[in-house]
């Protein structure tokens, strides 16, 4: 059984976070590694039939004790709020994880506000996912207050968008106000190339980087163009379903 990430974190609270977090990484992925060679030598009995099942949920299993009660209290294919490192677990897990809009050096970057109610996409070129995907995270940062936040998505860059699944929770967090989300289990893909937008009830903090973003208000179909820097939004998207 792998170790919780709060005892973890106070077993080795004198290294640096980054080092605490890519050691506890190593450890959950080698505890992934275990989990399946063990359901390969010995398969789960599968339904009426008696058919083999070895599918390990590679979300679930990349979370805190924390991160695993907010999942299972969460309804399938909704997204719920995340530490950051039950954030960066899951995606050092979970196959193929990749991610979209902004790195993690521009989503620590801070600015003035974005006002509220306005969808933000930055430039296809970092907002577009394939065909066959899941939306399984998404990070942004709130400016002040209490309200929620809503991952966009649509099949035409700057065509009509609509939610990828619930609004959750949105509020001032830590570090550095990024608040993290991850998402249980969705259970249908992309059916196309899709691109993704967010739009929030709160202002958000922008960062310094400049691109040629657009933005819309509600219904989210008629999109103004807006070259300079933009407000903090990442995903994480993969083709790869690893969860049950």
């Amino acid at each position: 059984m792998i170790t919780d990430w709060a005892i973890y974190y106070q077993q080795n609270k004198h290294l640096p976070l980054n080092k605490i977090m890519e050691n506890y990484n190593k450890l959950i992925l080698e505890y992934n590694d275990r989990i399946t060679l063990v359901n390969q030598q010995t398969p789960l009995s599968g339904g009426p039939a008696g058919n083999a099942s070895t599918t390990i949920d590679l979300i679930y299993s990349s979370l805190s004790a924390a991160g695993q009660s907010s999942f299972n209290s969460t309804a399938v294919g909704d997204f719920f709020n995340v530490s950051a490192a039950d954030y960066a677990s899951v995606f050092a897990s979970v196959t193929g994880a990749t991610k979209y809009a902004m790195n993690d050096s521009q989503l620590a970057e801070s600015n003035d506000a974005w006002s509220a109610g306005y969808a933000f996409t930055l430039p296809a070129a970092t907002s577009t996912i394939p065909a066959s995907s899941y939306v399984i995270g998404f990070a942004a940062k709130a400016n002040a207050g209490t309200g929620t936040i809503t991952p966009l998505i649509s099949t035409t860059f700057t065509g009509s968008y609509s939610a990828v699944s619930n609004s959750p929770s949105f509020t001032v967090g830590v570090p550095a106000a990024i608040q993290y989300y991850i998402r249980r289990n969705p259970q249908t893909p992309t059916a196309s190339t899709s691109y993704l937008a967010m739009v929030s009830t709160l202002d958000r903090i922008r960062g310094t980087t400049v691109y040629n973003n657009f933005f819309a208000l509600s219904p989210y179909n008629s999109w103004t163009t807006y070259n300079a820097a933009a407000p903090v939004q990442q995903f994480i998207s993969t083709t790869t379903k690893c969860w049950v």
